[in-house]
């Protein structure tokens, strides 16, 4: 039996788990994870995969990468997180060049050249830039895209789910460390992947999700240390 909370807030979320007011949560990717506990010294640790969603280029105006002028404005995420995948994006298309390749921790001024000007703005905003005209396309997340009536035919660029490289935005089940032995997590990442579960969710997401089933607690914890082992040695 479940007690099911809705808390808008990440950091909140993150925080009733470490605090003990939570014993688990499922809405952040590894890297989201990575950054909470580094930033806040916390002890969560993930215990089961989901799903990893698109992170998609949409233009209304284009219907293909190479139809973007040079200099075409691009709305991004300016989160962290979201920002540095989505520089990922766009280089995979074609329309920038990152130093050394990229990572997940990338930012602008890694950008070595780029043929397109980018628009950072808050996540909720992205969908708003394409239809106002600020941005000629945008890298928008699955639910804010669905939130805003995006359809697939508006995608000019999509990742392949599949990449291994996207494993740090693997979406997970968290708990706290010293709880990660609770026999109950086992059954609600099973309950989590049967037939019927897997059905609703890839309904509610339009079949954009790649579902994560064969990664394992350990597999997971081990992406999320390399995580935060970058995060501290980029933080110095």
């Amino acid at each position: 039996d479940l007690e099911v909370r809705t808390i808008n807030d990440g950091v909140q979320l993150n925080q009733g788990v470490q605090d003990g007011e939570l014993d688990v949560n499922l809405f952040q990717h590894l890297i989201y994870l990575s950054q909470f506990n580094v930033e806040n010294n916390g002890s969560l640790v993930p215990v089961g995969a989901t799903a990893v969603y698109p992170l998609a280029l949409y233009s209304e105006k284009y219907q293909d990468v190479k139809d973007l002028p040079e200099g075409a404005k691009i709305a991004i995420p300016n989160n962290p997180t979201n920002l540095a995948r989505g520089l990922l994006n766009l280089q995979k298309a074609g329309l920038l060049t990152l130093k050394d390749g990229g990572t997940a921790l990338s930012t602008p001024a890694d950008i070595e050249t780029s043929k397109v000007e980018l628009l950072p703005v808050d996540t909720n905003q992205t969908v708003t830039a394409l239809k106002d005209g600020s941005a000629q396309a945008a890298i928008v997340n699955n639910t804010q895209a669905q939130k805003g009536g995006l359809g697939d035919e508006l995608i000019i660029f999509k990742e392949d789910l599949n990449n291994p490289q996207l494993a740090p935005y693997i979406n997970a089940f968290v708990t706290r460390d010293d709880k990660k032995d609770d026999p109950r997590w086992a059954k609600l990442v099973e309950a989590y992947h049967s037939t019927e579960v897997e059905a609703a969710v890839t309904e509610l997401n339009q079949g954009n999700l790649q579902f994560k089933a064969d990664w394992t607690g350990a597999q997971l914890q081990d992406e999320l240390t390399s995580l935060e082992d970058a995060l501290k040695a980029q933080k110095g």
